[in-house]
C-alpha cells in the first residue's frame, strides 16, 4: 500500500500531539523541588548525551471556551524571546551547542525537548527555566507570529484533505468534550486571540508545579538533582485550579461522513473509535488493546492485510493504531481501496472481518507472535535516548503512572486471548465511531 498515505494519516491525526511508545524496564529515579517540580530521571550510559524535556501540563482541551489554539500558539511563543533572550536566540544558542530542539502541543500536555552532549545539560536547564519564567511577548512579535500559525493551520488543515477530514471526524466523535475541538484552534479563533489571553494562559499554566521535568541519557540522578534545585529551584510555585473537563454523554448514533476534494486522486476510508482509558488496575487492558491494534492491523502479517490486501486484492494497504489520551482513548482504522474497490465496500469487508473476531476471537499463533514482536520492542527502546522519557511523559501527563511504564512487560505477559476479546467488544461499539470517505471531487 501507499504505506505513506497512512504515515501521513497518522502523522496529521497526531501533528501536534504524540502518543505512548510501548516500553520496557527504564528504572527511573525521582525527586520533587520545594516548588513542586516534580523530576524524573533515566540514567542511560549507552550514549554521551542527554534528552531534556519539560512537560507543561496543559493543552489544548483546557482552553476557555471561544479561545482555541492558545497552547499552541503559546508553543510557538516560547521560541519569541525573553528579558535575557532576543528572538531566535534559543535556538541559536541549542543549534552552536550542536543539540536538536523541538516541541509540541497535544489536547492534554505541551513540551518542550533538546537532545544535547551531556556537558551543556546546565545551560540547557539556564535557558529553559529562563523560558518558564520570562517569556517576553510584545505586537511586534505576537501579531506576525499570528499570521505564521494561521499560515500553518491552512497548509496543514485548510488546505489539506486528509487534515479536514480528521478535524471533521474529530469533532464529530465527540458531542461534548472538549476534544473534539482541534488543537491548532478554528481559524475564526485565531484570528480574535490577544496577546493578554495568551499571556494570561502562560502566566496561569507555566509554573514548576504544573511541570515535569524528565532527562534520559548519561547522567546520574544526584547531578541532574543539583543543577535542577540551581536553575528550576528558584522559580516561584504558582495557584492551579483543578483542571476540570466535561464528561462525554453516551453515544447512540453512528456516524458517517464523505469529504469530496480536488487534491484527491485516491480514495480513503478511515475510522476512528472513542474507546475508554485504561489505567491502574486496568492497565494491562490498554496493552490488550495495543495486542489487538498490531493482530489486526500491525503490518503485512496482520489479519487485515493478509485478508484485504493479499488475498482479496481490495486494499493497497489497511493499518490499526491504539493512541492513549487523559480523558479517553481512541481506536483507528485506516484503508486504502484499490482502484476498482469503492470505500463503502472495503468497509464491509472490515466490519465482516471484526464481527468474526468478536464471535470466535484469535488464536494462539497469532497472540503469540503479536507478544513476541511488542516485548522485543519493548528491549530495543531502552537503549533509546528518549524513549523512556517519552513513553512516562505521556504516562504522567495522561493519568497513568511510572509504575505503568515499568511493568508494561508484566502487563504485556498478562494479555490473554480472552482480554484480547474483552477489550475488542467494548472498543467496536459503532454507535462510539466516526467512519470517513476521502473520495475525489467530480
Amino acid at each position: 500500500m501507499k504505506k505513506q498515505i497512512l504515515i501521513l494519516f497518522c502523522t496529521l491525526f497526531f501533528v501536534y500531539g504524540g502518543h505512548i511508545v510501548s516500553a520496557g524496564i527504564f528504572n527511573p529515579k525521582e525527586f520533587t523541588l520545594a516548588n513542586g517540580m516534580r523530576c524524573i530521571v533515566i540514567e542511560n550510559p549507552t550514549s554521551p548525551a542527554v534528552f531534556h524535556s519539560l512537560w507543561v501540563q496543559v493543552g489544548g482541551a483546557d482552553e476557555k471556551i471561544g479561545q482555541s489554539g492558545k497552547a499552541h500558539f503559546l508553543e510557538h511563543l516560547m521560541f519569541r524571546g525573553t528579558e535575557k533572550l532576543a528572538p531566535g536566540q534559543y535556538d541559536k544558542i541549542i543549534h552552536e551547542l550542536g543539540g536538536e530542539n523541538n516541541a509540541f502541543t497535544s489536547q492534554d500536555v505541551t513540551v518542550y525537548h533538546v537532545k544535547i552532549a551531556k556537558e551543556n545539560l546546565a545551560k540547557i536547564m539556564e535557558i529553559e527555566a529562563d523560558r518558564l519564567t520570562g517569556l517576553k511577548i510584545t505586537d511586534d512579535v505576537f501579531i506576525p507570529e499570528k499570521k505564521v500559525i494561521m499560515e500553518e493551520r491552512q497548509s496543514r488543515v485548510d488546505n489539506n484533505p486528509m487534515g479536514l477530514m480528521i478535524e471533521q471526524m474529530t469533532a464529530q466523535l465527540y458531542l461534548h468534550h472538549p476534544y473534539r475541538i482541534p488543537v491548532i484552534g478554528w481559524m475564526n479563533e485565531i484570528k480574535e486571540l490577544t496577546r493578554e489571553q495568551v499571556m494570561e494562559f502562560y502566566q496561569k499554566h507555566y509554573v514548576p508545579n504544573n511541570v515535569i521535568l524528565i532527562v534520559s541519557g548519561d547522567v546520574k540522578v544526584d547531578d541532574v538533582k543539583k543543577l535542577a534545585e540551581q536553575y528550576y529551584g528558584p522559580l516561584k510555585q504558582g495557584e492551579l485550579d483543578n483542571r476540570v473537563r466535561v464528561s462525554e454523554p453516551p453515544a447512540h448514533i453512528e456516524k458517517k461522513i464523505t469529504l469530496h476534494h480536488s487534491q484527491v486522486t485516491q480514495p480513503q476510508m478511515i475510522r476512528m473509535y472513542r474507546a475508554p482509558k485504561f489505567t491502574g488496575k486496568d492497565a494491562d487492558k490498554e496493552v490488550a488493546c495495543e495486542v489487538l491494534a498490531e493482530i489486526l492491523g500491525g503490518g503485512q502479517s496482520s489479519i487485515f492485510y493478509d485478508q484485504l490486501v493479499i488475498k482479496n486484492k481490495q486494499a493497497l494497504g489497511i493499518d490499526c493504531g491504539f493512541y492513549s489520551q487523559k480523558d479517553d482513548s481512541k481506536f483507528t482504522i485506516a484503508a486504502v481501496p484499490t482502484p476498482s474497490v469503492d470505500p463503502v465496500l472495503l468497509e464491509v469487508s472490515i466490519d465482516q472481518i471484526i464481527t468474526n473476531l468478536l464471535a470466535n476471537g484469535i488464536n494462539d499463533e497469532e497472540l503469540i507472535r503479536i507478544k513476541k514482536k511488542l516485548d522485543a520492542d519493548s528491549v530495543y527502546a531502552r537503549d533509546s535516548l528518549d524513549k523512556g522519557a517519552k513513553a512516562i511523559g505521556h504516562a504522567l501527563t495522561g493519568n497513568g503512572q511510572i509504575s505503568d511504564v515499568e511493568e508494561w512487560n508484566k502487563h504485556l505477559e498478562s494479555v490473554t486471548k480472552e482480554k484480547v476479546l474483552e477489550v475488542a467488544r467494548v472498543i467496536f461499539d459503532s454507535n462510539k465511531a466516526v467512519t470517513a470517505y476521502l473520495r475525489p471531487k467530480v
